[in-house]
């Protein structure tokens, strides 16, 4: 069934839902709160690539207000998906049976994913500051592997809960 043809149920907002909103627009108040705090104390060049943690490829420091802008309209966009799951792209089909169901599992991850791509850029702005000021040289051993575990253990556990609400 296309997503033009999907039931369209209004979830309730659970308190996990509000818990998950506010945390999510918390971290975003705090990752622009940090960013406009120090942009004025970088330089004009900042780190714009990390390779095996290690920073390369200068930028002007106006892209750390470019990113934060980009990761609040993604976070926006992740909001309107949580709005509208009978928008989103399901491994199942959707049905009258099962789609409040699936919508549930859907809003819940994609809130979830929010917020971990708010964690993300936040982590990427704190470690460039530090990069800048020599306190740190990277992102960290553990950059890579964090984001792998908190992007894919929601993703999975939750399209396997989809897979068997058939």
């Amino acid at each position: 069934m296309s997503a033009h043809h999907r039931p369209i149920i209004k979830l309730k907002l659970t308190k996990l839902d509000v818990v998950l909103e506010v945390a999510g627009v918390v971290l975003l108040l705090v990752m622009w709160g940090f960013v406009l705090y120090y942009y004025p104390t970088l330089p004009e060049k900042i780190p714009k690539y990390f390779e095996d943690g290690k920073p390369y490829g200068f930028e002007s420091k106006s892209i750390w207000l470019f990113a934060t802008a980009m990761c609040t309209l993604c976070y926006i966009f992740i909001l309107s998906v949580a709005r509208f799951p009978h928008w989103a792209y399901y491994l199942v089909e959707v049905t009258e049976e099962n789609a409040a169901r699936l919508y549930r599992y859907c809003v819940c991850m994609v809130r979830i994913q929010g917020i971990l791509l708010n964690v993300t850029v936040l982590w990427i702005n704190v470690a460039t500051y530090w990069n800048v000021v020599n306190k740190t040289n990277g992102l960290g051993d553990w950059f890579l592997p964090c984001i792998l575990v908190m992007f894919l253990t929601p993703t999975i556990f939750y399209h396997a809960r989809m897979v068997m609400t058939r």
